[in-house]
């Protein structure tokens, strides 16, 4: 039959025998847990400030974007002075090449004045309309 234990000793269970294991070794094991939870510690409070410091300029930064995203769709969205502006420069578009390369005095020029004057309803300066056209 076996004694009771009355107190427990390194290497006396009546059961299992446990080896001696010396202190230098436990202090050894503890000092590797604790600079591992040191280290994970600095991580995790390293990766709190950045979270801190960093979630306003995020922020900051998404709205700048956004206002700047709403600033380009307007600006290019065009204005009425610019849609006629285009449409009259794309109507005098084929008239002024014709009137271009046409020689002088010739019927293709007549023609290409011709289209000029019906696009801007009138007699103008046919060199500086075309200028403008293509400007």
């Amino acid at each position: 039959m076996h004694r009771p234990v009355t107190a427990a000793t390194v290497g006396s269970s009546p059961i299992y025998p446990v080896p001696q294991v010396g202190t230098h070794f436990i202090k050894l094991i503890m000092k590797d847990l604790l600079s591992e939870l040191n280290v994970n510690v600095s991580s995790l409070v390293r990766s709190g400030v950045v979270l801190l410091l960093g979630a306003p300029v995020v922020l900051g930064a998404g709205g700048f974007f956004n206002e700047l995203a709403k600033a380009t769709k307007e600006t290019a969205r065009p204005d009425g002075r610019s849609v006629i502006i285009e449409s009259y420069q794309t109507q005098a578009a084929e008239a002024c090449v014709k009137f271009l390369v046409s020689k002088a005095d010739s019927k293709l020029e007549r023609e290409a004045k011709t289209e000029l004057d019906e696009v801007f309803g009138g007699e103008v300066n046919y060199k500086e309309v075309c200028t403008w056209t293509f400007s």
